[in-house]
């Protein structure tokens, strides 16, 4: 009879985890989109990685950008993610799915003993969430997922320390700070750990005796958190001071500075509005246009951050009473912390943001939802089914949206029309389904928005390439690179027009600019081992092919050319060392099977 609980407990978490696992079964067919474009099929520090060291010295985004995060370990999974599916999106949807399932798992074992009755409830509602969309469905939502992930478990393992002694004990705690690392190489919310544990261990304390005792019992763990911490900002200090990065363009720079707090609490409500009533989803742009400075009023500001201080007092009187209420909603409040503009961030709002605290929502609807049942012992339960199948629906239905890229570009432009990005992303899409009308348009609305947008005049200029007009698409490529001047991708793309024009001069310049701003990129001394080779500069040619291979190994048009320069050299070693390894990546690749076919037998 004793076990028939764990039983119980299991099949009803291995219920929870399928459930979650159907809901978003729709994304996972979905399409690479947006930024993952910059961040895993343009990226040469994803498909073609150095050492480790790479990963950890580099800033979160390729190249002279903006939103200068420092995040590698999630560089790492993209680059892993690379060398097993390449640009088959399928494994990278799995690798989502599979964190946030491991997430649903932690949250369960995190909070099962402290509220047995209302865990399982809890785990459903965190799991089936249909603001956790974004995060699990879009691929570049993962690094919510991940931190979130060494967050659970090292506030699990916190937890468990608990219940050991002496060296153990210690051992356990001191594991806490490499976890933190870890969340803090996904995103820079694993800063939360150390206030998770401190309220984790304020929540556990009968007063304030045992409160301190528990703090000098933990003070191991509380010292390698503060290492994790300070190692973390030393590496991210010496990656992100490299000379010619751009600074972020900051949503609530736009307010003055007396408005930002009244603001931010508005932003805060909008996040509640979100967990309550999930069912109007949007893209981040939706939510900075919508609190945009000059265009939002601040009357709301005002009854927002009144209601906001209001909470934060009953929130304080309560947590002094240990209320789990209030202690949820103190845990709620600090989730909210890094996303709250006190630190600006360069979008307003964004539901992937939600990830993490919509835990403590979800506990805490469950503790409402058990309360209630005690006096409608039927109506409640039937209520409760009734939610979880709504949030079952709504989930499944927004995984849609992140399906198919052109429907969820369209759908963007519809929800916020008067944002430049996202005509230029459905330019890009339809470019690349060869609706090249259907592109010019998009892309001349974005340019309409704002005429010196580099990415829609560099788009513009590859449409008028294709449509044949060479010197339209020139110009357009100048005029992207007068406003970017390091923008390595209009370089790279005027320098191949330019050489297929046979301008070999003017093409070498823009690529040589192309490998000073990405020198990991081996796509440009190929194109220059190219133009070496029509000025019959053999030796020249040798090298920077040998070059973009030191680079990337498996680069394959850089293989084949190189392979039949040694096959013209007669350097057949060489060679089907080449070919060989072009084999592996492209077996059944024609120009690979016919320059094996000139090695001698």
């Amino acid at each position: 009879m004793s076990k028939a609980p764990k039983i119980n407990s299991a099949i009803l978490l291995a219920l929870i985890l399928g459930l979650a696992a159907a809901a978003y079964l729709p994304g996972l067919r979905g399409q690479f989109l947006g930024d993952e474009y910059l961040l895993i099929l343009n990226n040469p520090r994803v498909q073609h990685p150095g050492n480790w060291k790479s990963f950890i010295s580099q800033p979160f985004w390729p190249g002279k950008t903006k939103e200068n995060y420092y995040r590698p370990l999630i560089i790492l999974s993209y680059a892993l993610d690379w060398q097993l599916h390449k640009t088959n999106p399928l494994g990278y949807h799995l690798f989502n799915l599979g964190f946030h399932l491991a997430n649903v798992l932690l949250f369960y074992l995190l909070f099962r003993r402290r509220f047995p009755a209302a865990a399982p409830l809890a785990t459903a509602l965190f799991a089936l969430h249909p603001v956790l969309t974004e995060a699990v469905a879009k691929i570049s939502g993962r690094t919510d997922l991940m931190s979130s992930f060494f967050l659970l478990a090292g506030w699990l393992l916190w937890e468990r320390a608990a219940d050991r002694a002496g060296f153990r004990k210690i051992v356990i705690q001191i594991t806490i700070g490499p976890l933190m690392l870890l969340a803090l190489f996904c995103k820079e919310t694993g800063i939360l750990l150390p206030a998770l544990v401190l309220v984790g261990d304020y929540w556990s304390s009968a007063d304030a005796r045992d409160f301190l005792g528990r703090l000098r019992r933990g003070l191991p763990g509380y010292l390698a958190l503060g290492l994790a911490a300070a190692i973390y900002f030393g590496l991210r200090h010496l990656a992100l001071s490299r000379p010619g990065l751009v600074p972020a363009e900051v949503f609530i720079t736009g307010y003055p500075l007396w408005q930002r707090p009244l603001v931010a609490s508005r932003i805060g409500v909008e996040y509640l509005r979100l967990l309550v009533m999930p069912h109007l989803l949007a893209p981040d742009y939706f939510y900075t246009w919508k609190f945009a400075a000059g265009s939002y009023p601040l009357w709301p500001c005002f009854l927002s951050a009144l209601g906001w201080a209001a909470a934060l007092v009953s929130l304080g009187r309560g947590a002094l009473r240990r209320n789990p209420y209030a202690l949820l909603g103190v845990l709620f409040a600090i989730s909210l912390l890094p996303v709250s503009h006190l630190i600006p961030i360069p979008p307003a709002m964004a539901e992937r943001f939600l990830y993490f605290p919509s835990a403590f929502f979800a506990l805490a609807l469950a503790l409402l939802i058990l309360a209630a049942a005690k006096d409608h012992a039927r109506l409640v339960p039937a209520l409760a089914a009734i939610l979880l199948a709504a949030f079952f629906v709504l989930t499944s239905f927004a995984n849609r949206s992140f399906r198919s890229r052109l429907r969820n570009y369209q759908e963007a432009v519809q929800k916020v029309p008067q944002e430049k990005v996202f005509h230029n992303f459905l330019g890009a899409e339809y470019m690349e389904l060869g609706q090249y009308d259907a592109a010019r348009k998009q892309f001349r609305w974005a340019l309409r928005l704002d005429p010196y947008y580099p990415e829609a005049l560099a788009n513009l200029a590859i449409v008028e390439y294709k449509a044949g007009n060479n010197a339209g698409a020139v110009e357009l490529f100048q005029k992207a690179l007068a406003v970017s001047p390091d923008y390595a991708g209009a370089h790279y793309n005027l320098g191949i027009i330019l050489f297929n024009l046979g301008e070999f001069d003017a093409a070498q310049k823009e690529l040589e600019k192309v490998a000073q701003l990405e020198p990991d990129d081996p796509g440009a001394p190929y194109v220059l081992a190219r133009i070496a080779l029509q000025r019959g500069e053999l030796e020249q040619a040798r090298n920077l092919l040998d070059l973009a291979l030191g680079k990337a190994g498996g680069n394959l048009p850089a293989l084949k050319l190189r392979a039949q320069m040694a096959l013209e050299e007669k350097d057949y070693v060489r060679a089907q060392g080449l070919l060989e390894a072009a084999e592996k990546i492209a077996p059944s690749d024609p120009e690979v099977k016919r320059l094996k076919g000139e090695l001698p037998r």
